[in-house]
């Protein structure tokens, strides 16, 4: 990928597509996705499944890992929101938002939105069929390009977890509690996994 971006702003020597910034910003946001954002989905996605006694349920069928792995992202990302500042005068729903208006967009409250057709948005369900479309990685043009490797990174793990801990379980079953969970303002999962197997 980093090499592609180089390339990218190699091919334009004097009106380079993409600017050195422009470069050096991609590789921070990739470094930042492969060191933070995916340890953190594994970690909130084998949490869930233990809290919730669904970790071996997923053994039968190998798709349902990729399933679980999706309902993580839906209900409690790795990363709880993206920053964005308008760049003209807009609406949204009845809110007026002047140019230069900074959000936070909250992506685990978008995912429980009441105007999906989800049912229970608010239990953590591994066989969801019902999810509303996900937006931990981005839409459009600033859809995450990072995120095919994120997503076959978790799915291994858990798929190796399965295979050679099927009896993994939560020796320290309070670790679901908010306390065990470090505030932070952009990212989330627990400091720490204690488990028997």
């Amino acid at each position: 990928m980093l090499r592609a971006l180089l390339d990218y702003h190699a091919k334009g020597s004097r009106h380079p597509e993409l600017t050195r910034v422009e470069v050096a910003s991609m590789a921070v946001d990739l470094l930042i996705s492969n060191a933070e954002l995916t340890p953190r989905l594994i970690a909130n996605t084998l949490h869930h499944l233990l809290a919730t006694n669904t970790f071996t349920t997923l053994l039968p069928e190998p798709h349902t890992v990729a399933m679980a792995v999706q309902e993580t992202l839906r209900y409690d990302p790795p990363l709880t929101g993206w920053l964005r500042v308008t760049t003209r005068d807009t609406r949204i729903a009845d809110t007026r938002l002047p140019a230069g208006a900074r959000l936070l967009l909250l992506l685990g409250s978008a995912a429980r939105d009441e105007r999906h057709p989800t049912i229970d948005p608010d239990t953590y369900n591994p066989t969801r069929t019902d999810a509303p479309p996900l937006l931990a990685f981005g839409v459009g043009i600033h859809y995450c390009p990072g995120a095919p490797l994120a997503l076959h990174l978790a799915r291994q793990t858990l798929t190796n977890l399965l295979h050679t801990c099927p009896h993994l379980a939560l020796s320290l079953p309070e670790a679901g509690a908010p306390a065990y969970w470090p505030t932070n303002t952009a990212l989330r999962s627990p400091e720490h996994l204690t488990v028997t197997w």
